[in-house]
């Protein structure tokens, strides 16, 4: 929802889908008064368990008491848990800092949804009409002012609200957002690899897999997703979409859960990378760069935010933050490189999963084909249909393989690895390890994604295995990714 052009997005800051268009929605809300109207004393005890409202001790929670202008600010502001974002605060000479009200006249005043009385004050202690109050929920939720002012019990515009009034309202508008079906409300191509989706209320958490995903977001002209929609960090119904990478010059219809929903153009924009260098003997890595524009969306999606400490930050509806405009590199799963050595046939590379931004760096890995390796001293071209490097060339250089240093047992089905050193890099990835009992069984254990903590990393048994107590296992590298300086074994 935009409240003006200067406003961004109510998708990034209203907790239950202020995404949500009037078209869209106004079948779902056109329901009567008996049957969305919630009495107002029960509505007030719902707003307190929420949080939102409070009563006056003794004295109880005042249902026919007029409310301010102040109360309804903050019973906006908490009740659709609205945020400022990179919209402006206003400033009125009547609010100041500090002030119990302060915080909400703020927000709800910045966003545009309540404006001054003036263009210094705000009077917050003023009395709020009914149709002021239709008015804001109508402009947070995008719910017609007709449905709204049905929730009263007998609407009269210029009548002094009450407090059980706008709690009736609130929680009506609340519940009205909850039970409306999910519609997709726009859809843009970001770049060749990444949509942008906009649905009126966030996906239910059992649906955040892949394979619900697939199925219930579907595209002509073979475009696939390849990865489970994220959602932006900051925005409560808007969805990065990782896909395959987009045909030029098409145009994309798709549907949702088997409803036509939409059509746009494809994204010729290929993601701006800008060096790439060897890693290991099989491995090279290509670099893109947050100063560059280019963000990988572990940074800026909801589900990463929290162990990406101070590099996570919120991109507005604009995908810019701090007045700078962001590519967004989606999911890299499934997708590949070619590498060409000078004088030589191009080799088609894989992404190595969960490496394209850690420990900090946004330098996705790519391995070659099992039983290849790069060459000391020749030079590589590295090209793909999704990025453009800057620096497309790099000359392979001699890698030291990491070094095994012990092993020690977790459970039956895995084992701790530790390196001689922390790679400071996730050059586990993909790797595996063969444990050879005394008697001569062996078992294989792969490297279990992101589990490294410095120079210890976790490795999963396959097809299987179990560890068995009294026996002792040498522990050896599959490949020549890693040496064992002195014999490592496991249990006895």
């Amino acid at each position: 929802m935009k409240i003006n052009k200067k406003i961004v997005s109510m998708a990034l800051v209203a907790a239950v889908g202020a995404t949500v268009a009037g078209q869209a929605f106004a079948a779902e809300a056109d329901t009567t008064n008996a049957a969305m109207a919630v009495n107002g004393e029960a509505a007030m005890n719902e707003l307190v368990r929420q949080g939102v409202l409070n009563g006056y001790g003794t004295q109880g929670l005042k249902p026919e008491q007029q409310a301010s202008r102040a109360e309804l600010a903050k019973i906006a502001q908490l009740a659709f848990k609205l945020e400022l974002g990179s919209a402006t605060a206003k400033t009125f000479s009547d609010v100041p800092n500090g002030a119990w009200h302060s915080q909400y006249i703020n927000v709800i005043s910045g966003l545009g949804i309540m404006n001054g009385t003036s263009a210094t004050t705000f009077k917050p202690a003023a009395p709020v009409t009914q149709a002021q109050l239709a008015l804001v929920v109508s402009r947070i939720t995008q719910i017609d002012m007709a449905t709204v002012t049905s929730w009263l019990s007998q609407y009269s515009p210029l009548a002094v609200i009450t407090r059980a009034e706008i709690a009736q309202v609130v929680t009506s508008a609340q519940e009205a957002l909850a039970n409306a079906p999910v519609k997709v409300m726009r859809v843009k191509s970001l770049s060749k690899m990444t949509v942008e989706i906009v649905l009126s209320k966030p996906i239910a958490e059992e649906e955040a897999n892949l394979d619900l995903a697939q199925k219930n977001l579907t595209f002509n002209n073979g475009l696939q997703i390849v990865n489970v929609p994220r959602l932006k960090s900051g925005s409560i119904s808007t969805y990065i979409v990782p896909v395959t990478t987009q045909k030029a010059a098409t145009t994309y219809t798709f549907s949702y859960k088997g409803k036509m929903a939409g059509s746009f153009a494809s994204s010729q924009e290929n993601i701006r990378m800008d060096s790439t260098r060897s890693v290991t003997s099989d491995t090279f890595e290509v670099e893109s760069l947050r100063t560059d524009g280019v963000v990988d969306y572990g940074y800026v999606i909801q589900a990463y935010a929290g162990g990406r400490g101070s590099l996570a930050f919120a991109l507005d509806e604009d995908n810019q933050y701090n007045g700078q405009a962001f590519q967004i590199i989606s999911s890299l799963r499934d997708r590949v490189a070619t590498i060409t050595p000078q004088g030589g046939e191009p080799i088609v590379a894989a992404y190595v999963p969960f490496t394209q931004s850690t420990d900090g760096r946004q330098g996705a890995k790519f391995r070659l084909p099992a039983g290849q390796s790069l060459k000391v001293g020749t030079s590589y071209t590295v090209t793909a249909d999704w990025f453009t490097l800057k620096n497309q060339t790099f000359v392979a250089q001699q890698a030291a393989p990491l070094v095994i240093e012990s092993a020690k047992q977790t459970s039956a089905t895995s084992l701790e690895i530790t390196l001689a050193a922390d790679p400071k890099d996730e050059l586990f990835a993909g790797r595996g390890v063969t444990l050879t009992a005394d008697d001569g069984t062996v078992l294989t254990a792969q490297y279990k994604f992101q589990s490294r903590k410095g120079a210890v990393g976790v490795f999963d048994l396959l097809n299987d295995g179990q560890l068995q107590v009294g026996k002792k296992y040498a522990v050896t590298p599959i490949g020549d990714w890693a040496t064992v300086a002195s014999p490592v074994n496991l249990g006895q």
